[in-house]
């Protein structure tokens, strides 16, 4: 037994064991109870690193992920990709020319989505000018989908680099949709790029640059305005998420006398056009005048995009030419925007122009000009709105009917009462609302009050 001891215990025969410190005795107890942690097998490793954020993850072997990028094989090569991409954001000076240099190499590589995917990396992290070169070159590229990232991620540069004369020049050209992206890259950078843009919407020779310029410089000083908030408050608008933190910033009218400018004089209808849409977003009462003229433009999607700004824009001193285009121009559709327009104005003076516009031909126009003339309450207009019971289009009985009940009138009510038998659920259940609201409705189906 004494040898046993020996054994077990590291003592020499014959010696007297010390006795065990019971603190120490509960740490060793303690942690003999605990499990021995189970190494991770290699796929849980690799799921766990993809779990952390991208700065925290271990960066890869360097050389390897070299190795991988060259790789035939298109998974191995994309491993690559991912790895240098990490070492171009997070490696020394010398490691990340390297893995620049080894991305420009993958943008020759045989697979597409493997050229796509160190486009996209260039296009988020470098900035060399061999890296604009190369993207520049692939931006004229045989295949659409190279040709597109390529463009993507030449924008991104610029954008990141601040290069807005790379970015305006981009502007106009469509091979790749540059100039839609060059837009979106400078909409991103926000109001610094105004003076830029309004020197080329004022001289640029090519008419696709200018409405290029024009687009971005519209997205850019888009803002709320004292008329806006009232039209979406009246329209009981809904705002929510993004669309509602870029509405709190007021219009850059910097760019009112550019657009209120080309809008009339520019030689190109898309570039009056865009010009046109830009004033609406400024929401401002002095671009009206110029907007009344362009009502009178030859082209008809210029003449569309005034009357929908002029939706927006407080109207009064365009009254007399929205009459007119809602009575005369040739287009529905510019007509139909006129009489919004005529009944955002909110005054009493545009309900006859309003009720022939009830009469037009056009289905829409009718409607939109039902709507109007219930939104105003105008009872003068009740006669005309009640002509509509009998229109063809349930859509335009449903506009009559609804505003004819706004009107709050009593002489509504028979009207009203009649319209319960129309063939539409839709409308019958509107006159049956708009008794109600008159007080004289219990339920659809029983007797009225006489």
């Amino acid at each position: 037994m004494i040898g046993g001891c020996g054994l077990l215990t590291g003592c020499r025969a014959g010696e007297r064991l010390a006795p065990l410190d019971s603190h120490d005795h509960a740490e060793e107890t303690e942690e003999a109870a605990q499990p021995a942690e189970r190494p991770l097998h290699e796929h849980e490793r690799e799921h766990a690193q993809h779990m952390l954020p991208w700065e925290e993850r271990e960066l890869p072997d360097f050389q390897q992920a070299i190795s991988e990028a060259k790789s035939d094989d298109p998974k191995t090569a994309e491993n690559g990709i991912s790895g240098l991409a990490q070492y171009m954001t997070r490696g020394t000076a010398a490691q990340k020319a390297t893995a620049e240099k080894e991305m420009l190499t993958a943008t020759r590589h045989k697979d597409t989505e493997i050229v796509q995917g160190a486009c996209n990396v260039l296009g988020s992290y470098a900035t060399t000018p061999a890296a604009v070169r190369r993207l520049r070159q692939l931006h004229t590229h045989s295949n659409p989908q190279i040709r597109g990232t390529a463009t993507a991620a030449l924008a991104k540069i610029y954008g990141r680099t601040n290069n807005l004369s790379g970015l305006i020049n981009m502007l106009g050209v469509y091979n790749g949709d540059a100039s839609g992206k060059a837009v979106i890259q400078l909409t991103v950078m926000g109001r610094k790029t105004v003076p830029d843009l309004i020197n080329t919407v004022r001289t640029s020779t090519k008419p696709t640059q200018r409405h290029g310029a024009a687009l971005a410089l519209a997205m850019t000083c888009a803002g709320t305005s004292s008329p806006q908030q009232k039209f979406a408050e009246l329209a009981s608008a809904t705002r929510h998420g993004w669309a509602a933190e870029q509405e709190q910033l007021p219009a850059d009218l910097r760019a009112l006398p550019v657009f209120a400018d080309a809008v009339i004089n520019d030689d190109s209808p898309r570039v009056r056009a865009i010009c046109a849409q830009g004033l609406g977003y400024l929401g401002d009462g002095r671009a009206a005048v110029a907007l009344a003229q362009a009502l009178n433009d030859p082209v008809e999607e210029v003449r569309r995009r005034a009357a929908a700004a002029l939706v927006i824009v407080p109207a009064k001193t365009a009254q007399a030419a929205l009459e007119k285009t809602v009575r005369s121009d040739t287009s529905a559709a510019v007509r139909r925007y006129a009489a919004e327009a005529l009944g955002w104005i909110g005054d009493s003076s545009v309900v006859p122009a309003l009720i022939d516009a009830a009469g037009d031909r056009d289905v829409d126009v009718r409607r939109y000009a039902a709507t109007q003339l219930g939104r105003m309450g105008e009872v003068s207009a009740l006669q005309a709105l009640v002509k509509l019971f009998d229109d063809p289009d349930e859509d335009v009985r449903w506009a009559a009917v609804v505003a004819v009940g706004k009107l709050r009138d009593r002489k509504a009510r028979e009207a009203l009462a009649q319209a319960l038998d129309d063939s539409s659920p839709m409308v019958s259940h509107a006159a049956e609302r708009g008794l109600q609201k008159l007080g004289i409705a219990k339920r659809k189906g029983e007797e009225f009050e006489q």
